[in-house]
């Protein structure tokens, strides 16, 4: 080792004919994690410690934690996420990444590597269950492991913790496609005719079939967001079971570039729906959720502002499937053609994509980005409206009265 290296504030040593450096960690009195250079040549060596040092690629222990750790911290902290979606996050990491990045290859942040990734995804494709003998890990799930990991990568890039780009060389693992079940148009309108004891049911199925609204936006929607007189739904709000600690509901956005508004009520089925359920409920508030569910605040024992919850994500799921099963569709046809209450957006694009092209369709139901809430654009708009409403009259061979005929009273 020269004198001039000595003077340097890290050191270099060689290992299998390779040069790594570390910075020397005043805090903590000792040499840092090593990073190579790549090289044999120490005057290569010197040269690239030297570019290290100068871009703050070299790291102090502090500034440099081991891989699992940080992963985990990043997750726990975020404060923007369904309690739900944070828990199964964590979950993972403790079951799924521990295991071969505590356990096997306890790595900081500025040793991994694309090849460790690769070897990591092969450990996970390669792990049996041994109370089933079979994998543990579906590529569905070996997926969601990733995109958790490639979230806190790319976080990590942008704020310098680490100097590669990893996250983009991480391939997906194929998946099987799953079909995704739907209703045709005779089975949907089999549930429009059906006469269900509890309207709030009904409205919910009705809003998935010619709305496309997710289970949280059904959840969620209040009587503010329904304008009966030009026909449209507002849907800006999701709901997924989180409550504060006074016992309040937690209404977040919809996800992701799905905010929209259409004029759904076109459909006369879903707008004489609403009504009928406006009529009876005594939550008439523009800011009263359209789904109210007076019982659960006693079991929660909250003090809620509104004294009501939106309704249960189980109640909704249960009674879709009997009414599936009072038109004639079993429950073990129901899994055999995976029709869950989810399978009702497919329905809505399934049914649309007859009457408009994928860019309409797809602003319909919110799989776009974020499109229809106030700057609606107006060419979308027309062609949305034209298609909502060829859609709807191509339905009266199932009515018994045609569109337009059968309206209830209006709200004063």
């Amino acid at each position: 080792m020269t004198d001039e290296q000595e003077k340097k504030p890290y050191n270099l040593y060689i290992r299998n004919g390779i040069f790594y450096v570390r910075l020397w960690d005043t805090k903590a009195g000792k040499y840092g994690p090593a990073r190579s250079t790549k090289t044999g040549d120490e005057e290569k060596a010197i040269k690239e410690a030297d570019k290290m040092l100068k871009k703050g690629s070299l790291k102090a222990n502090d500034d440099n934690p081991y891989f699992k750790d940080a992963l985990l911290i990043y997750w726990k902290k975020r404060d923007d996420l369904s309690t739900k979606y944070k828990t199964e996050a964590i979950r993972y990491i403790n079951n799924a990444v521990s295991p071969f990045f505590q356990q096997k290859h306890n790595v900081r942040l500025t040793d991994l590597t694309p090849a460790l990734f690769h070897k990591y995804m092969d450990y996970l494709k390669s792990e049996i269950d041994p109370e089933t003998n079979k994998k543990k890990y579906t590529p569905r799930t070996i997926n969601r492991i990733l995109q958790l990991i490639k979230t806190y990568l790319n976080y990590a890039y942008k704020r310098d913790f680490i100097n590669i780009e990893l996250a983009g060389k991480i391939e997906r693992v194929k998946e099987k496609k799953v079909v995704r079940g739907h209703l045709e148009p005779a089975e949907f309108m089999r549930l429009v005719s059906l006469d269900w004891n509890d309207k709030r049911i009904k409205v919910a199925v009705m809003l998935a079939i010619f709305a496309s609204m997710r289970k949280g936006e059904v959840r969620a929607l209040q009587w503010g967001d329904i304008d009966f007189n030009n026909n449209t739904i507002s849907i800006k709000r999701n709901f997924v079971d989180e409550y504060d600690n006074a016992g309040n509901p937690i209404f977040k956005e919809p996800k992701t570039g799905s905010a929209r508004k259409g004029r759904y009520l076109i459909f006369s089925d879903l707008k004489n729906c609403l009504l009928e359920l406006y009529n009876e409920t005594p939550f008439k508030k523009a800011d009263d959720l359209v789904l109210v569910n007076v019982w659960m605040t006693n079991r929660k024992n909250a003090n809620t502002l509104k004294q009501y919850t939106p309704m249960s994500d189980t109640s909704i799921k249960r009674d879709f499937s009997r009414m599936l099963e009072s038109i004639g569709i079993s429950k073990e046809q129901q899994k055999e053609r995976r029709l869950v209450y989810h399978g009702l957006r497919h329905t809505f694009v399934s049914y649309m994509s007859l009457y408009a092209g994928e860019s309409v369709v797809m602003s319909l139901s919110g799989h776009e980005s974020l499109r229809m809430l106030e700057n609606y654009s107006h060419p979308i708009e027309a062609a949305a409206v034209t298609a909502l409403e060829a859609a709807n009259r191509a339905l009266d061979e199932f009515r018994k009265t045609p569109a337009g005929n059968d309206t209830p009273g209006m709200i004063n």
